[in-house]
């Protein structure tokens, strides 16, 4: 595979260009051209991930694009396109438009793209980095709100120390194997007659490496960030970071963890304690989510809780807990990017910066529409049968209680009854609350043909895959 295949490559070009090109456009009126040629280009690229001749090895063997990396690529650049879409109207009534976002999302998604083809710990690194800092940024762009300030600082430091973790267990595997190429450190592995997994250099790299990923992962004990944040962020950082981020921190762990990876001997031998991680993930976000009134700060807990769900699927090991983890991230990724979607709109119609019960009471009286879109959506989060999140839910489940999982399984299912109240919660304003002040005064909350079409492909997909999961649980296995 030669370089100029490599879709990232192409990517951080793009947002070098539109970077250039926000130069000369005018301060106040650039956004919208800037944003639309962006948008353009995002949808191409997505297009683009599906034509023949993007596939095998690269760089001597430390970049490879398959399948399955195309699946998690794809998840990315859409929840690029939305995010853009969001910031383009966050931005587009403002005296002094924040420009940056544009271009930033384009090396964000080159680094969520090489996170899930790295197969070089050296070049994930790399990868965690460049998505990271340019979030330093995304999340802190409200910058006369001091909410954003702080989230963004929040996010630096925690940031910061994931970076400390992640080169710090690199560097111990490295130590220890001679290796940083996925492949030589399996093959050290073998060579060794399994003597490297006595090694405590190793082993404690190894776990340091899960510890640096599981931050942008936003798993338990590394989640603290993500309420704060997701609070603190424009609603277009938000849903970037909330699907993008959480998509491509399981990438890299499914590289790493999956058949062949160089620590999926972890599902084996530590199998267990990363049930317990992803269970307490699931409760935490379950319990904590419970007095959240901030709908932002909500689906941060929410977060912590669905990633528990996707680890406790790949904690079953094989083609099955795979299976499972994949239609989880792409049901969990549709669904939230529907519900961010309708609260960046909602905010930017309202003007209402924080979004919460309180603001979205009554929704259903003013616009019944947008009400059910809420609803169903929220319903796909919470696991709510016919919804394509009970599937989800059920497949993650059924992967861990098949590996023997049972204790662990049964929490699970505690955390995710216990998680429906504060998603009905949401529903029961929206339906049965008298109408917000904020949609008072003759503000129109209708979506502007555009945000239809985005709104309406999110729900079609979300239906569609609670009726026939099965179809869309083959369709992953294509990506394998």
């Amino acid at each position: 595979m030669n370089w100029w295949n490599v879709q990232e490559f192409w990517w951080l070009v793009i947002g070098s260009f539109i970077l250039l090109l926000d130069v000369f456009l005018s301060e106040k009126k650039g956004i919208i051209p800037l944003g639309m040629i962006s948008l353009g280009l995002m949808i191409a690229a997505l297009v683009g991930l599906f034509l023949p001749g993007y596939q095998g090895l690269a760089f001597e063997g430390s970049y490879e694009s398959n399948q399955i990396t195309l699946f998690f690529k794809a998840i990315c650049v859409a929840a690029g396109i939305a995010s853009t879409w969001m910031a383009i109207r966050e931005n587009a009534s403002k005296s002094d438009p924040v420009r940056e976002s544009v271009s930033l999302s384009w090396f964000v998604i080159a680094g969520m793209g090489l996170m899930a083809s790295a197969r070089d710990f050296l070049l994930l690194f790399v990868a965690i980095e460049l998505v990271t800092i340019s979030f330093y940024v995304l999340v802190s762009l409200r910058r006369k709100e001091a909410i954003s300030l702080e989230a963004g600082l929040k996010y630096l430091i925690t940031g910061g120390l994931s970076t400390a973790f992640l080169v710090f267990g690199i560097a111990l595997i490295y130590g220890s194997s001679g290796h940083l190429l996925y492949a030589d450190v399996v093959s050290s592995i073998a060579h060794s007659g399994k003597k490297l997994l006595e090694n405590p250099v190793f082993i404690s790299g190894t776990f340091m490496v899960l510890a640096g990923i599981s931050f942008k992962a936003s798993l338990i004990p590394f989640h603290w960030w993500a309420p704060d944040v997701y609070q603190g962020a424009p609603h277009s950082a938000t849903a970037f970071l909330s699907v993008g981020s959480k998509t491509a921190g399981f990438a890299a762990l499914v590289m790493l963890l999956g058949p062949g990876g160089p620590l999926s001997f972890m599902t084996v031998s530590f199998g267990t304690f990363l049930s317990w991680i992803a269970v307490s993930s699931i409760l935490f976000g379950s319990l904590g989510g419970l007095a959240q009134r901030d709908l932002s700060r909500l689906i941060g807990y929410s977060g912590v809780a669905n990633a528990g769900f996707i680890l406790l699927a790949l904690c079953g090991g094989g083609e099955d807990a795979l299976n499972a983890a994949l239609f989880y991230i792409f049901v969990y990724g549709i669904s939230l990017l529907l519900l961010m979607l309708l609260i960046g709109h909602l905010s930017v119609q309202t003007g209402k910066i924080q979004f919460g019960f309180s603001e979205i009471a009554g929704l259903a009286n003013v616009n019944p529409t947008l009400g059910w879109v809420c609803a169903l959506s929220v319903a796909s989060l919470a696991g709510i049968p016919p919804m394509a999140g009970f599937w989800a839910k059920w497949f993650a489940l059924s992967s861990a209680w098949a590996a023997g999982y049972q204790l662990q399984t049964v929490i699970a299912v505690i955390g995710a009854v216990i998680s429906v109240v504060y998603y009905l919660g949401i529903v029961r304003n929206v339906f049965f609350e008298a109408a917000s002040d904020v949609f008072s005064g003759g503000v129109r909350v209708g979506m502007p043909l555009g945000y239809r079409f985005c709104v309406s492909l999110l729900l079609a997909l979300t239906l569609v895959a609670g009726f026939t999961p099965n179809l869309f649980v083959k369709l992953t296995t294509v990506f394998q």
